[in-house]
């Protein structure tokens, strides 16, 4: 069975996540950010004609994953991917249109025409950094109470 394991900073524990039913068999399944929800990128077999976004609405409950759509390629576009040990994908919303980052191409989805249309074709493979890292100590105030406390400041 595949997961997805996480590593809590703020108190230091591993974790596991199951995948939604769909990404149990062989398939390419990338990880990605859904604004700022945890998602998978599933396509059932490498160059395959569509892909599905599923995202998980609650953080850390199995149950809460969601299929949100389906991508349906172009013919002459099929899927994009780039031969890298980790590939990452990034949507952004915009009224109807989704803003695909698919590693070698910009691709905007229109939601109400239900289009995939390519923009622009990249030579390189990019990884595009979404930051999301919080320091863990603000999030449970112990760095304040860290910074706070009396310390002794021998030499």
């Amino acid at each position: 069975v595949c997961n997805i394991t996480s590593f809590d900073l703020a108190n230091g524990t591993w974790g596991s996540l199951e995948l939604p039913s769909c990404g149990k068999d062989k398939s390419d399944i990338n990880v990605g950010v859904v604004g700022s929800d945890l998602s998978l990128l599933y396509t059932s077999q490498l160059g395959a004609a569509t892909s599905d976004v599923w995202i998980m609405k609650h953080s850390g409950v199995n149950v809460s994953w969601t299929k949100l759509f389906t991508i349906k390629y172009p013919q002459n576009i099929k899927t994009h991917r780039c031969f890298a040990p980790v590939f990452t994908f990034s949507i952004h919303f915009r009224h109807s249109e989704i803003l695909l980052l698919l590693h070698s191409a910009i691709m905007i989805y229109d939601g109400s025409t239900r289009q995939l249309k390519h923009t622009a074709h990249v030579m390189h493979c990019e990884e595009i950094y979404v930051e999301s890292l919080v320091n863990p100590l603000t999030i449970s105030d112990q760095g304040r109470r860290n910074l706070d406390s009396p310390q002794s400041s021998h030499s």
